[in-house]
């Protein structure tokens, strides 16, 4: 999905140059920044109108904009302020949104953090005590029960090397994370999570290797 790909690109690179909270709560600064990625320039909603939108979340955490969200068919985007949706459940179909949610708040998890590498390419994922971005157990919406890390700092990766399992398909370690504002994307495609844009280990166990737990 492209697009998502370019919004999540586009989010990356402005959280990471302004403050978030410097953001106009009226959705302004978002769909501006957004404006040039998006297929639409109303994408975006933000506002009064994600009451139509329900979704159960760990505190302090708040959604602050819903982006391009559709049933599956990109021609007949879901209109929240004609329609109310709950990503807390599947409809009676089964059916469930695409698109891209975003998070704001800080939070402290205590939790593992797990690497796995499948054809040469590795990725660190975090699942949290209790709930990763949503206190309870929903079936519904399984791209908020874990956070995709990216890497930046090359830390996980150091911790891995040095102590000799960089090579390794699977291990984990106990860890705690310190997040600020979150993206999500929901949707079956290989794009799809949630990515906290930013993040610092404040505490790492040692890995083991997965078969071993």
């Amino acid at each position: 999905m492209p697009r998502l790909r370019s919004l999540l690109i586009a989010l990356l690179v402005m959280c990471a140059g302004a403050s978030v909270r410097a953001i106009d709560p009226g959705c302004g600064g978002l769909t501006a920044t957004f404006h040039p990625f998006l297929s639409e320039a109303r994408a975006c909603i933000c506002g009064p109108d994600l009451e139509h939108l329900s979704v159960t979340l760990r505190k302090p955490l708040k959604l602050a904009a819903a982006c391009q969200l559709d049933w599956g068919d990109t021609t007949h985007p879901i209109d929240l302020r004609a329609e109310r949706v709950s990503l807390d459940h599947y409809t009676a179909r089964g059916n469930y949104p695409r698109g891209a949610l975003f998070l704001l708040g800080d939070l402290t998890l205590v939790g593992r953090v797990r690497f796995t590498a499948v054809t040469g390419v590795g990725t660190f994922e975090f699942s949290a005590d209790g709930g990763t971005l949503r206190e309870a157990e929903i079936a519904a919406g399984a791209e908020m029960k874990s956070l995709r890390l990216f890497d930046y700092s090359k830390e996980l990766r150091t911790a891995l090397e040095a102590q000799g399992l960089g090579d390794q398909e699977c291990v984990d370690a106990d860890a705690s994370i310190q997040l600020s504002n979150v993206m999500v994307i929901l949707g079956d495609t290989d794009e799809a999570g949630s990515i906290p844009i930013q993040y610092t280990v404040r505490r790492m166990g040692k890995f083991q290797r997965c078969a071993q737990r």
